[in-house]
């Protein structure tokens, strides 16, 4: 058990951005012409949103898991493995199945509707209502936009189970943060998983059992966030060259796009040396960033802040709730002739408030509110009542709510 105390405010900040970059991603997936990643697909498209949905594919999860991983072994040192199973399966395992049983009909029945819509049928919300009352819609369950708690969940016992043998590699994942060479040879690893994958594109889950493949890819920069936390008095060097290697990232992440719209709309098969070229530039990108992004937040964003806080807080439930929220936004201005851009725009300036509220005022200090952050939290405190975390209080997020998704 460690005494370390320190609140990491910086890595926080990070991994809720990355939640709430998956609200942005998916209401990309409509307007883009890359197939099988949305429930609903407007009829007005542009390559614009296949280059967002792909470039923030690249990064957005495995930064995540890099955080995950930093958390994880964080709340091992602090409480033990014991305080952190009860806690990751309070916070990761019940969220997730919870959100499956309400969310998986709702999506499946909003799925139908869109369906429905594209195909000019009449009676659409009869037709989608009968599809979900006869059961069809439990063919093919899958765990939906919240797949990555269930790799999670895997991940962190495997943490549990694997914790007495990490010291073993303090010196040599030392030497390896020191090293110049320590993006190249992170990027090397994290290469060989992606020409296992189809197209060379970071995996999802599909079902319910993760495949090794997909646990090793992940578990690469899972592991990488647990080793990091164990020397973290190096985390103050992923400050060097941040800006740098993040604009470093962007021409190779237009290379991956690249290759990978050069095999739409399949994104599979076609020349292999386009499915290596895509799993080249996606390995070098993921790992640029992940220096970048985590060196700039700690930066600019290592600091207390009230408002910073809130919407850390908020990031878990904005991201377990959006999908409902997004298609019935993007059928609503389906009838409309707009461009993809406008729409795009419309939709994520709606839900995004919509989510905020709804999280201050319906969940904040409920016990949703509680399973998700570990407390419940007033929804109006007065400036006295509770004064700002310092930098060396308890890091108070990391043990009541360490993975918010």
């Amino acid at each position: 058990m460690t005494t370390d105390s320190q609140r990491y405010h910086s890595f926080d900040a990070l991994r809720a951005a990355m939640m709430f970059l998956g609200v942005v991603i998916h209401t990309a997936c409509a307007y883009s012409f890359v197939p099988d990643t949305w429930w609903y697909y407007d009829i007005h498209k542009s390559p614009v949103y296949d280059f967002v949905l792909l470039f923030i594919h690249v990064f957005r999860l495995p930064v995540f898991f890099v955080m995950a991983g930093f958390f994880a072994a964080l709340l091992y040192q602090r409480r033990g493995p014991v305080a952190m199973f009860k806690n990751r399966t309070m916070r990761v395992l019940v969220p997730f199945l919870v959100a499956m049983v309400c969310l998986f009909p709702l999506m499946r029945f909003l799925g139908a509707v869109g369906w429905l819509l594209r195909r000019g049928r009449p009676q659409v919300l009869d037709g989608a209502a009968r599809f979900i009352l006869s059961g069809e819609f439990l063919d093919g369950v899958e765990p939906m936009h919240l797949w990555f708690l269930d790799l999670l969940f895997v991940l962190c016992i495997l943490g549990l189970v694997a914790a007495p043998l990490l010291p073993a590699l303090d010196g040599a994942f030392r030497r390896l943060m020191l090293s110049r060479w320590r993006v190249a040879v992170l990027s090397a690893l994290t290469f060989i998983t992606l020409c296992l994958m189809p197209g060379g594109v970071l995996g999802v889950l599909d079902g319910f059992l993760p495949d090794p493949i997909l646990l090793a890819a992940y578990g690469v920069f899972f592991f990488f966030g647990w080793l990091l936390y164990r020397q973290r008095d190096l985390v103050a060097t992923l400050k060097q060259g941040a800006w740098r290697k993040t604009a470093a990232a962007l021409p190779l992440a237009y290379l991956n796009y690249w290759a990978v719209a050069k095999r739409l709309p399949t994104w599979t098969g076609g020349d292999a040396r386009l499915q290596y070229l895509t799993a080249a530039t996606g390995a070098v990108v993921v790992w640029l960033l992940v220096f970048g992004l985590a060196g700039l937040f700690l930066r600019y964003a290592d600091r207390p802040s009230a408002k910073m806080r809130w919407l850390s807080d908020s990031s878990y439930w904005v991201y377990l709730m959006h999908p409902p929220l997004l298609v019935v936004l993007q059928l609503a201005l389906s009838r409309f002739a707009w461009s993809a851009h406008v729409k795009f725009g419309i939709v994520l300036l709606a839900a995004i408030p919509i989510l905020l509220v709804s999280y201050q005022y319906l969940v904040r200090a409920t016990f949703v509110g509680a399973l998700l952050n570990g407390r419940r939290n007033p929804i109006r405190r007065s400036a006295s009542s509770e004064p700002l975390p310092t930098v060396t209080a308890p890091m108070l997020r990391t043990e009541s709510n360490p993975e918010p998704a």
